[in-house]
């Protein structure tokens, strides 16, 4: 049986289209920023023979460099604890409303719990989907510490009677995840030719571990029965911020687009067995620019099935700066200097997100909570004022945020 390195790069390197799996991407060294599809890279080489290793790094580079996004396989989550995270995530959003109110954000300080349809907000648009969002079981915010720190705090489940087991599961998922995820930034600190604990040791919080779970439901929409929704996206356009690494695990309904350099949107097909992670805007801050953070999106849902995405937030520490600084010049391989491209702020809004707020925990709960979930925050935050706390004008959060 030939090593993993010998296979071709078409047996390691493959899309699938609604037909079947086909021969329509391109190994990882031969990818540009104009791509058209996803690379698949294989985690199982990570683990293998230094020549496998070494090809994995310099394939994870590359799609650092040109295109942001991958399918990885043969990943560190358990399969079968992948599985009944999409049985209990069909569960959970199948429940009735009246149990789900019952574990809603409005009940959390730290807008942990379910967020009804219609509920969040991306750059002034709503959001086409509900979500139950999770994170470490950790103590909330000290009465001496600001409003920020409560971006983590005790998560908010259904209840064991409603929906046994169903805790346990999750809290197993993120434990998985985030092992899954730190082997992930030590293998991105090994292409900055870094120690392999080095970038954790710079960004994660270990003692209060700040990252968050998503677990998604986009229901079918018929536009010709509600044309008002034609124009609404399951999520708007945006690049993961404030985020080191995104994993993703999705069903396979699709729905998740990624935009090119030329501003083209790509589809992100669905590949039984197989993860698609993402840069954050945190490696593109600390490469100085050159492993780019990719805007994607997920298209309104009119397939006539129900969907679901379950994604897991790397994210750094909260007390850490807003923009975190870039390496040292000397420290950036020559490699990455010479065949980065130049990354594209897209939107204005994101350029003035950029800016806005000191450090992470700021922007992560007044900007990604407060902002996002303006109902919520009217009922648990009453007189409180993110905008000023920011020293956002009105106008500007209404234009920008």
């Amino acid at each position: 049986m030939p090593s993993v390195a010998e296979k071709s790069a078409k047996e390691r390197f493959l899309t699938k289209d609604t037909t079947g799996f086909v021969d329509e991407s391109v190994a990882a060294e031969e990818l540009s920023k104009t791509f058209k599809a996803l690379p698949i890279l294989d985690m199982a080489m990570y683990d293998g023979t230094p020549e496998e290793k070494a090809q994995f790094l310099q394939q994870l580079r590359d799609v650092f460099l040109q295109v942001g996004f991958m399918y990885i396989k043969n990943h560190p989550i358990p399969a079968d604890l992948m599985n009944s995270q999409y049985e209990y995530i069909k569960k959970v959003f199948a429940l009735p409303r009246e149990e789900k109110l019952k574990f809603a954000i409005e009940h959390s300080p730290h807008f942990h719990g379910w967020n009804e349809l219609g509920k969040e907000v991306t750059y002034g648009k709503t959001d086409m989907r509900e979500m139950l969002v999770s994170g470490f079981e950790l103590p909330g915010k000290a009465p001496d510490e600001p409003n920020w720190r409560n971006a983590v705090g005790p998560n908010n489940w259904p209840s064991e009677e409603v929906l046994p087991g169903f805790r346990a599961q999750n809290e197993a998922y993120i434990e998985a995840a985030y092992k899954a995820a730190r082997k992930l930034l030590a293998a991105v600190s090994e292409t900055l030719e870094l120690a392999p604990d080095e970038l954790e040791n710079i960004f994660l919080d270990k003692q209060r571990p700040n990252h968050l779970f998503g677990q998604n439901h986009y229901p079918h929409v018929n536009v010709g029965e509600h044309p008002e929704y034609a124009a609404n996206l399951g999520d708007a356009e945006h690049i993961d911020d404030p985020v080191i690494l995104t994993l993703l695990a999705q069903d396979l309904v699709g729905g998740l687009q990624v935009q090119n350099y030329d501003g083209d949107w790509i589809n992100v097909k669905p590949i039984p067995g197989t993860i698609v992670v993402n840069t954050g805007s945190f490696l593109q801050f600390i490469t100085g620019g050159r492993y780019v953070a990719t805007s994607h999106r997920v298209c309104l849902n009119t397939s006539g099935m129900d969907r679901y995405s379950w994604p897991f937030f790397l994210i750094p520490r909260l007390d850490g700066p807003r923009i975190w600084p870039a390496l040292p010049e000397d420290k950036i391989p020559e490699y990455v200097k010479q065949n980065a491209r130049q990354a594209k702020d897209r939107y204005e809004q994101l350029d003035f997100n950029l800016r806005v707020a000191k450090n992470v925990g700021e922007y992560a709960f007044y900007v990604k909570s407060m902002k996002s979930y303006p109902q919520a925050t009217a009922l648990l935050y009453p007189g409180f004022d993110w905008k000023a706390e920011l020293g956002i004008s009105p106008e500007d959060a209404k234009k920008y945020l």
